[in-house]
């Protein structure tokens, strides 16, 4: 094919644009956005959740302490191993494994009110949450290419601490209307639809 003499330089050297669809680094970067969303609405909606179920078995403000201790404590300290094992392995399968634990500790903890049970699935929630927050970083330069990683960095930095701000409010609404295994129960809903 030949190239129009009459075309400007910089049209003769940019790249095709794509056909607008359901493909391409925009559509998988806005996926992920609404992901990250969802996941961290519903980890602020469980961190709300665990500590207002906790303290209804319980009635000590050391457990609720406990919760965000056993949850916080697992990201903290594996988050950086988590990162090199997502590296080496494909990181796909690991971050639904991850997810589809995640629901399933939601799940659990709908039915369970010792305060033991809670401590001990709260902390399932933290080595769940350890693998997903990373994996989400290393699929980043996958979704952005090399040039949109900070862009794509910003806009889902946004998408967490927009989800952290909208599951708390969602959370007292819930356990006002049906305790907190609705709350909890909304949770497994949520992490299910990621």
């Amino acid at each position: 094919q030949v190239a129009d003499a009459t075309a400007p330089a910089a049209e003769l050297t940019r790249p095709p644009v794509p056909a607008p669809g359901r493909t391409g680094p925009r559509y998988a970067l806005s996926l992920a956005v609404i992901l990250q969303i969802l996941i961290s609405a519903g980890d602020g909606l469980a961190m709300v959740a665990l500590a207002s179920r906790v303290y209804q078995t319980s009635h000590a403000s050391w457990a609720v302490a406990a919760v965000f201790l056993a949850v916080t404590v697992p990201i903290t300290a594996l988050a950086p191993a988590a990162g090199l094992l997502l590296d080496r392995l494909s990181p796909r399968p690991v971050l639904v494994a991850a997810a589809a634990a995640e629901t399933a500790v939601a799940l659990a903890l709908t039915r369970l009110t010792g305060t033991g049970a809670i401590l001990g699935l709260s902390l399932g929630f933290g080595l769940c949450a350890a693998l997903l927050q990373p994996g989400l970083g290393v699929i980043v330069p996958q979704l952005a290419g090399r040039t949109g990683v900070t862009r794509a960095n910003g806009y889902l930095q946004a998408a967490t601490w927009g989800g952290f701000t909208v599951g708390p409010l969602l959370a007292t609404g819930l356990i006002a209307a049906g305790g907190p295994g609705l709350a909890l129960a909304a949770v497994a809903a949520i992490y299910s639809l990621g």
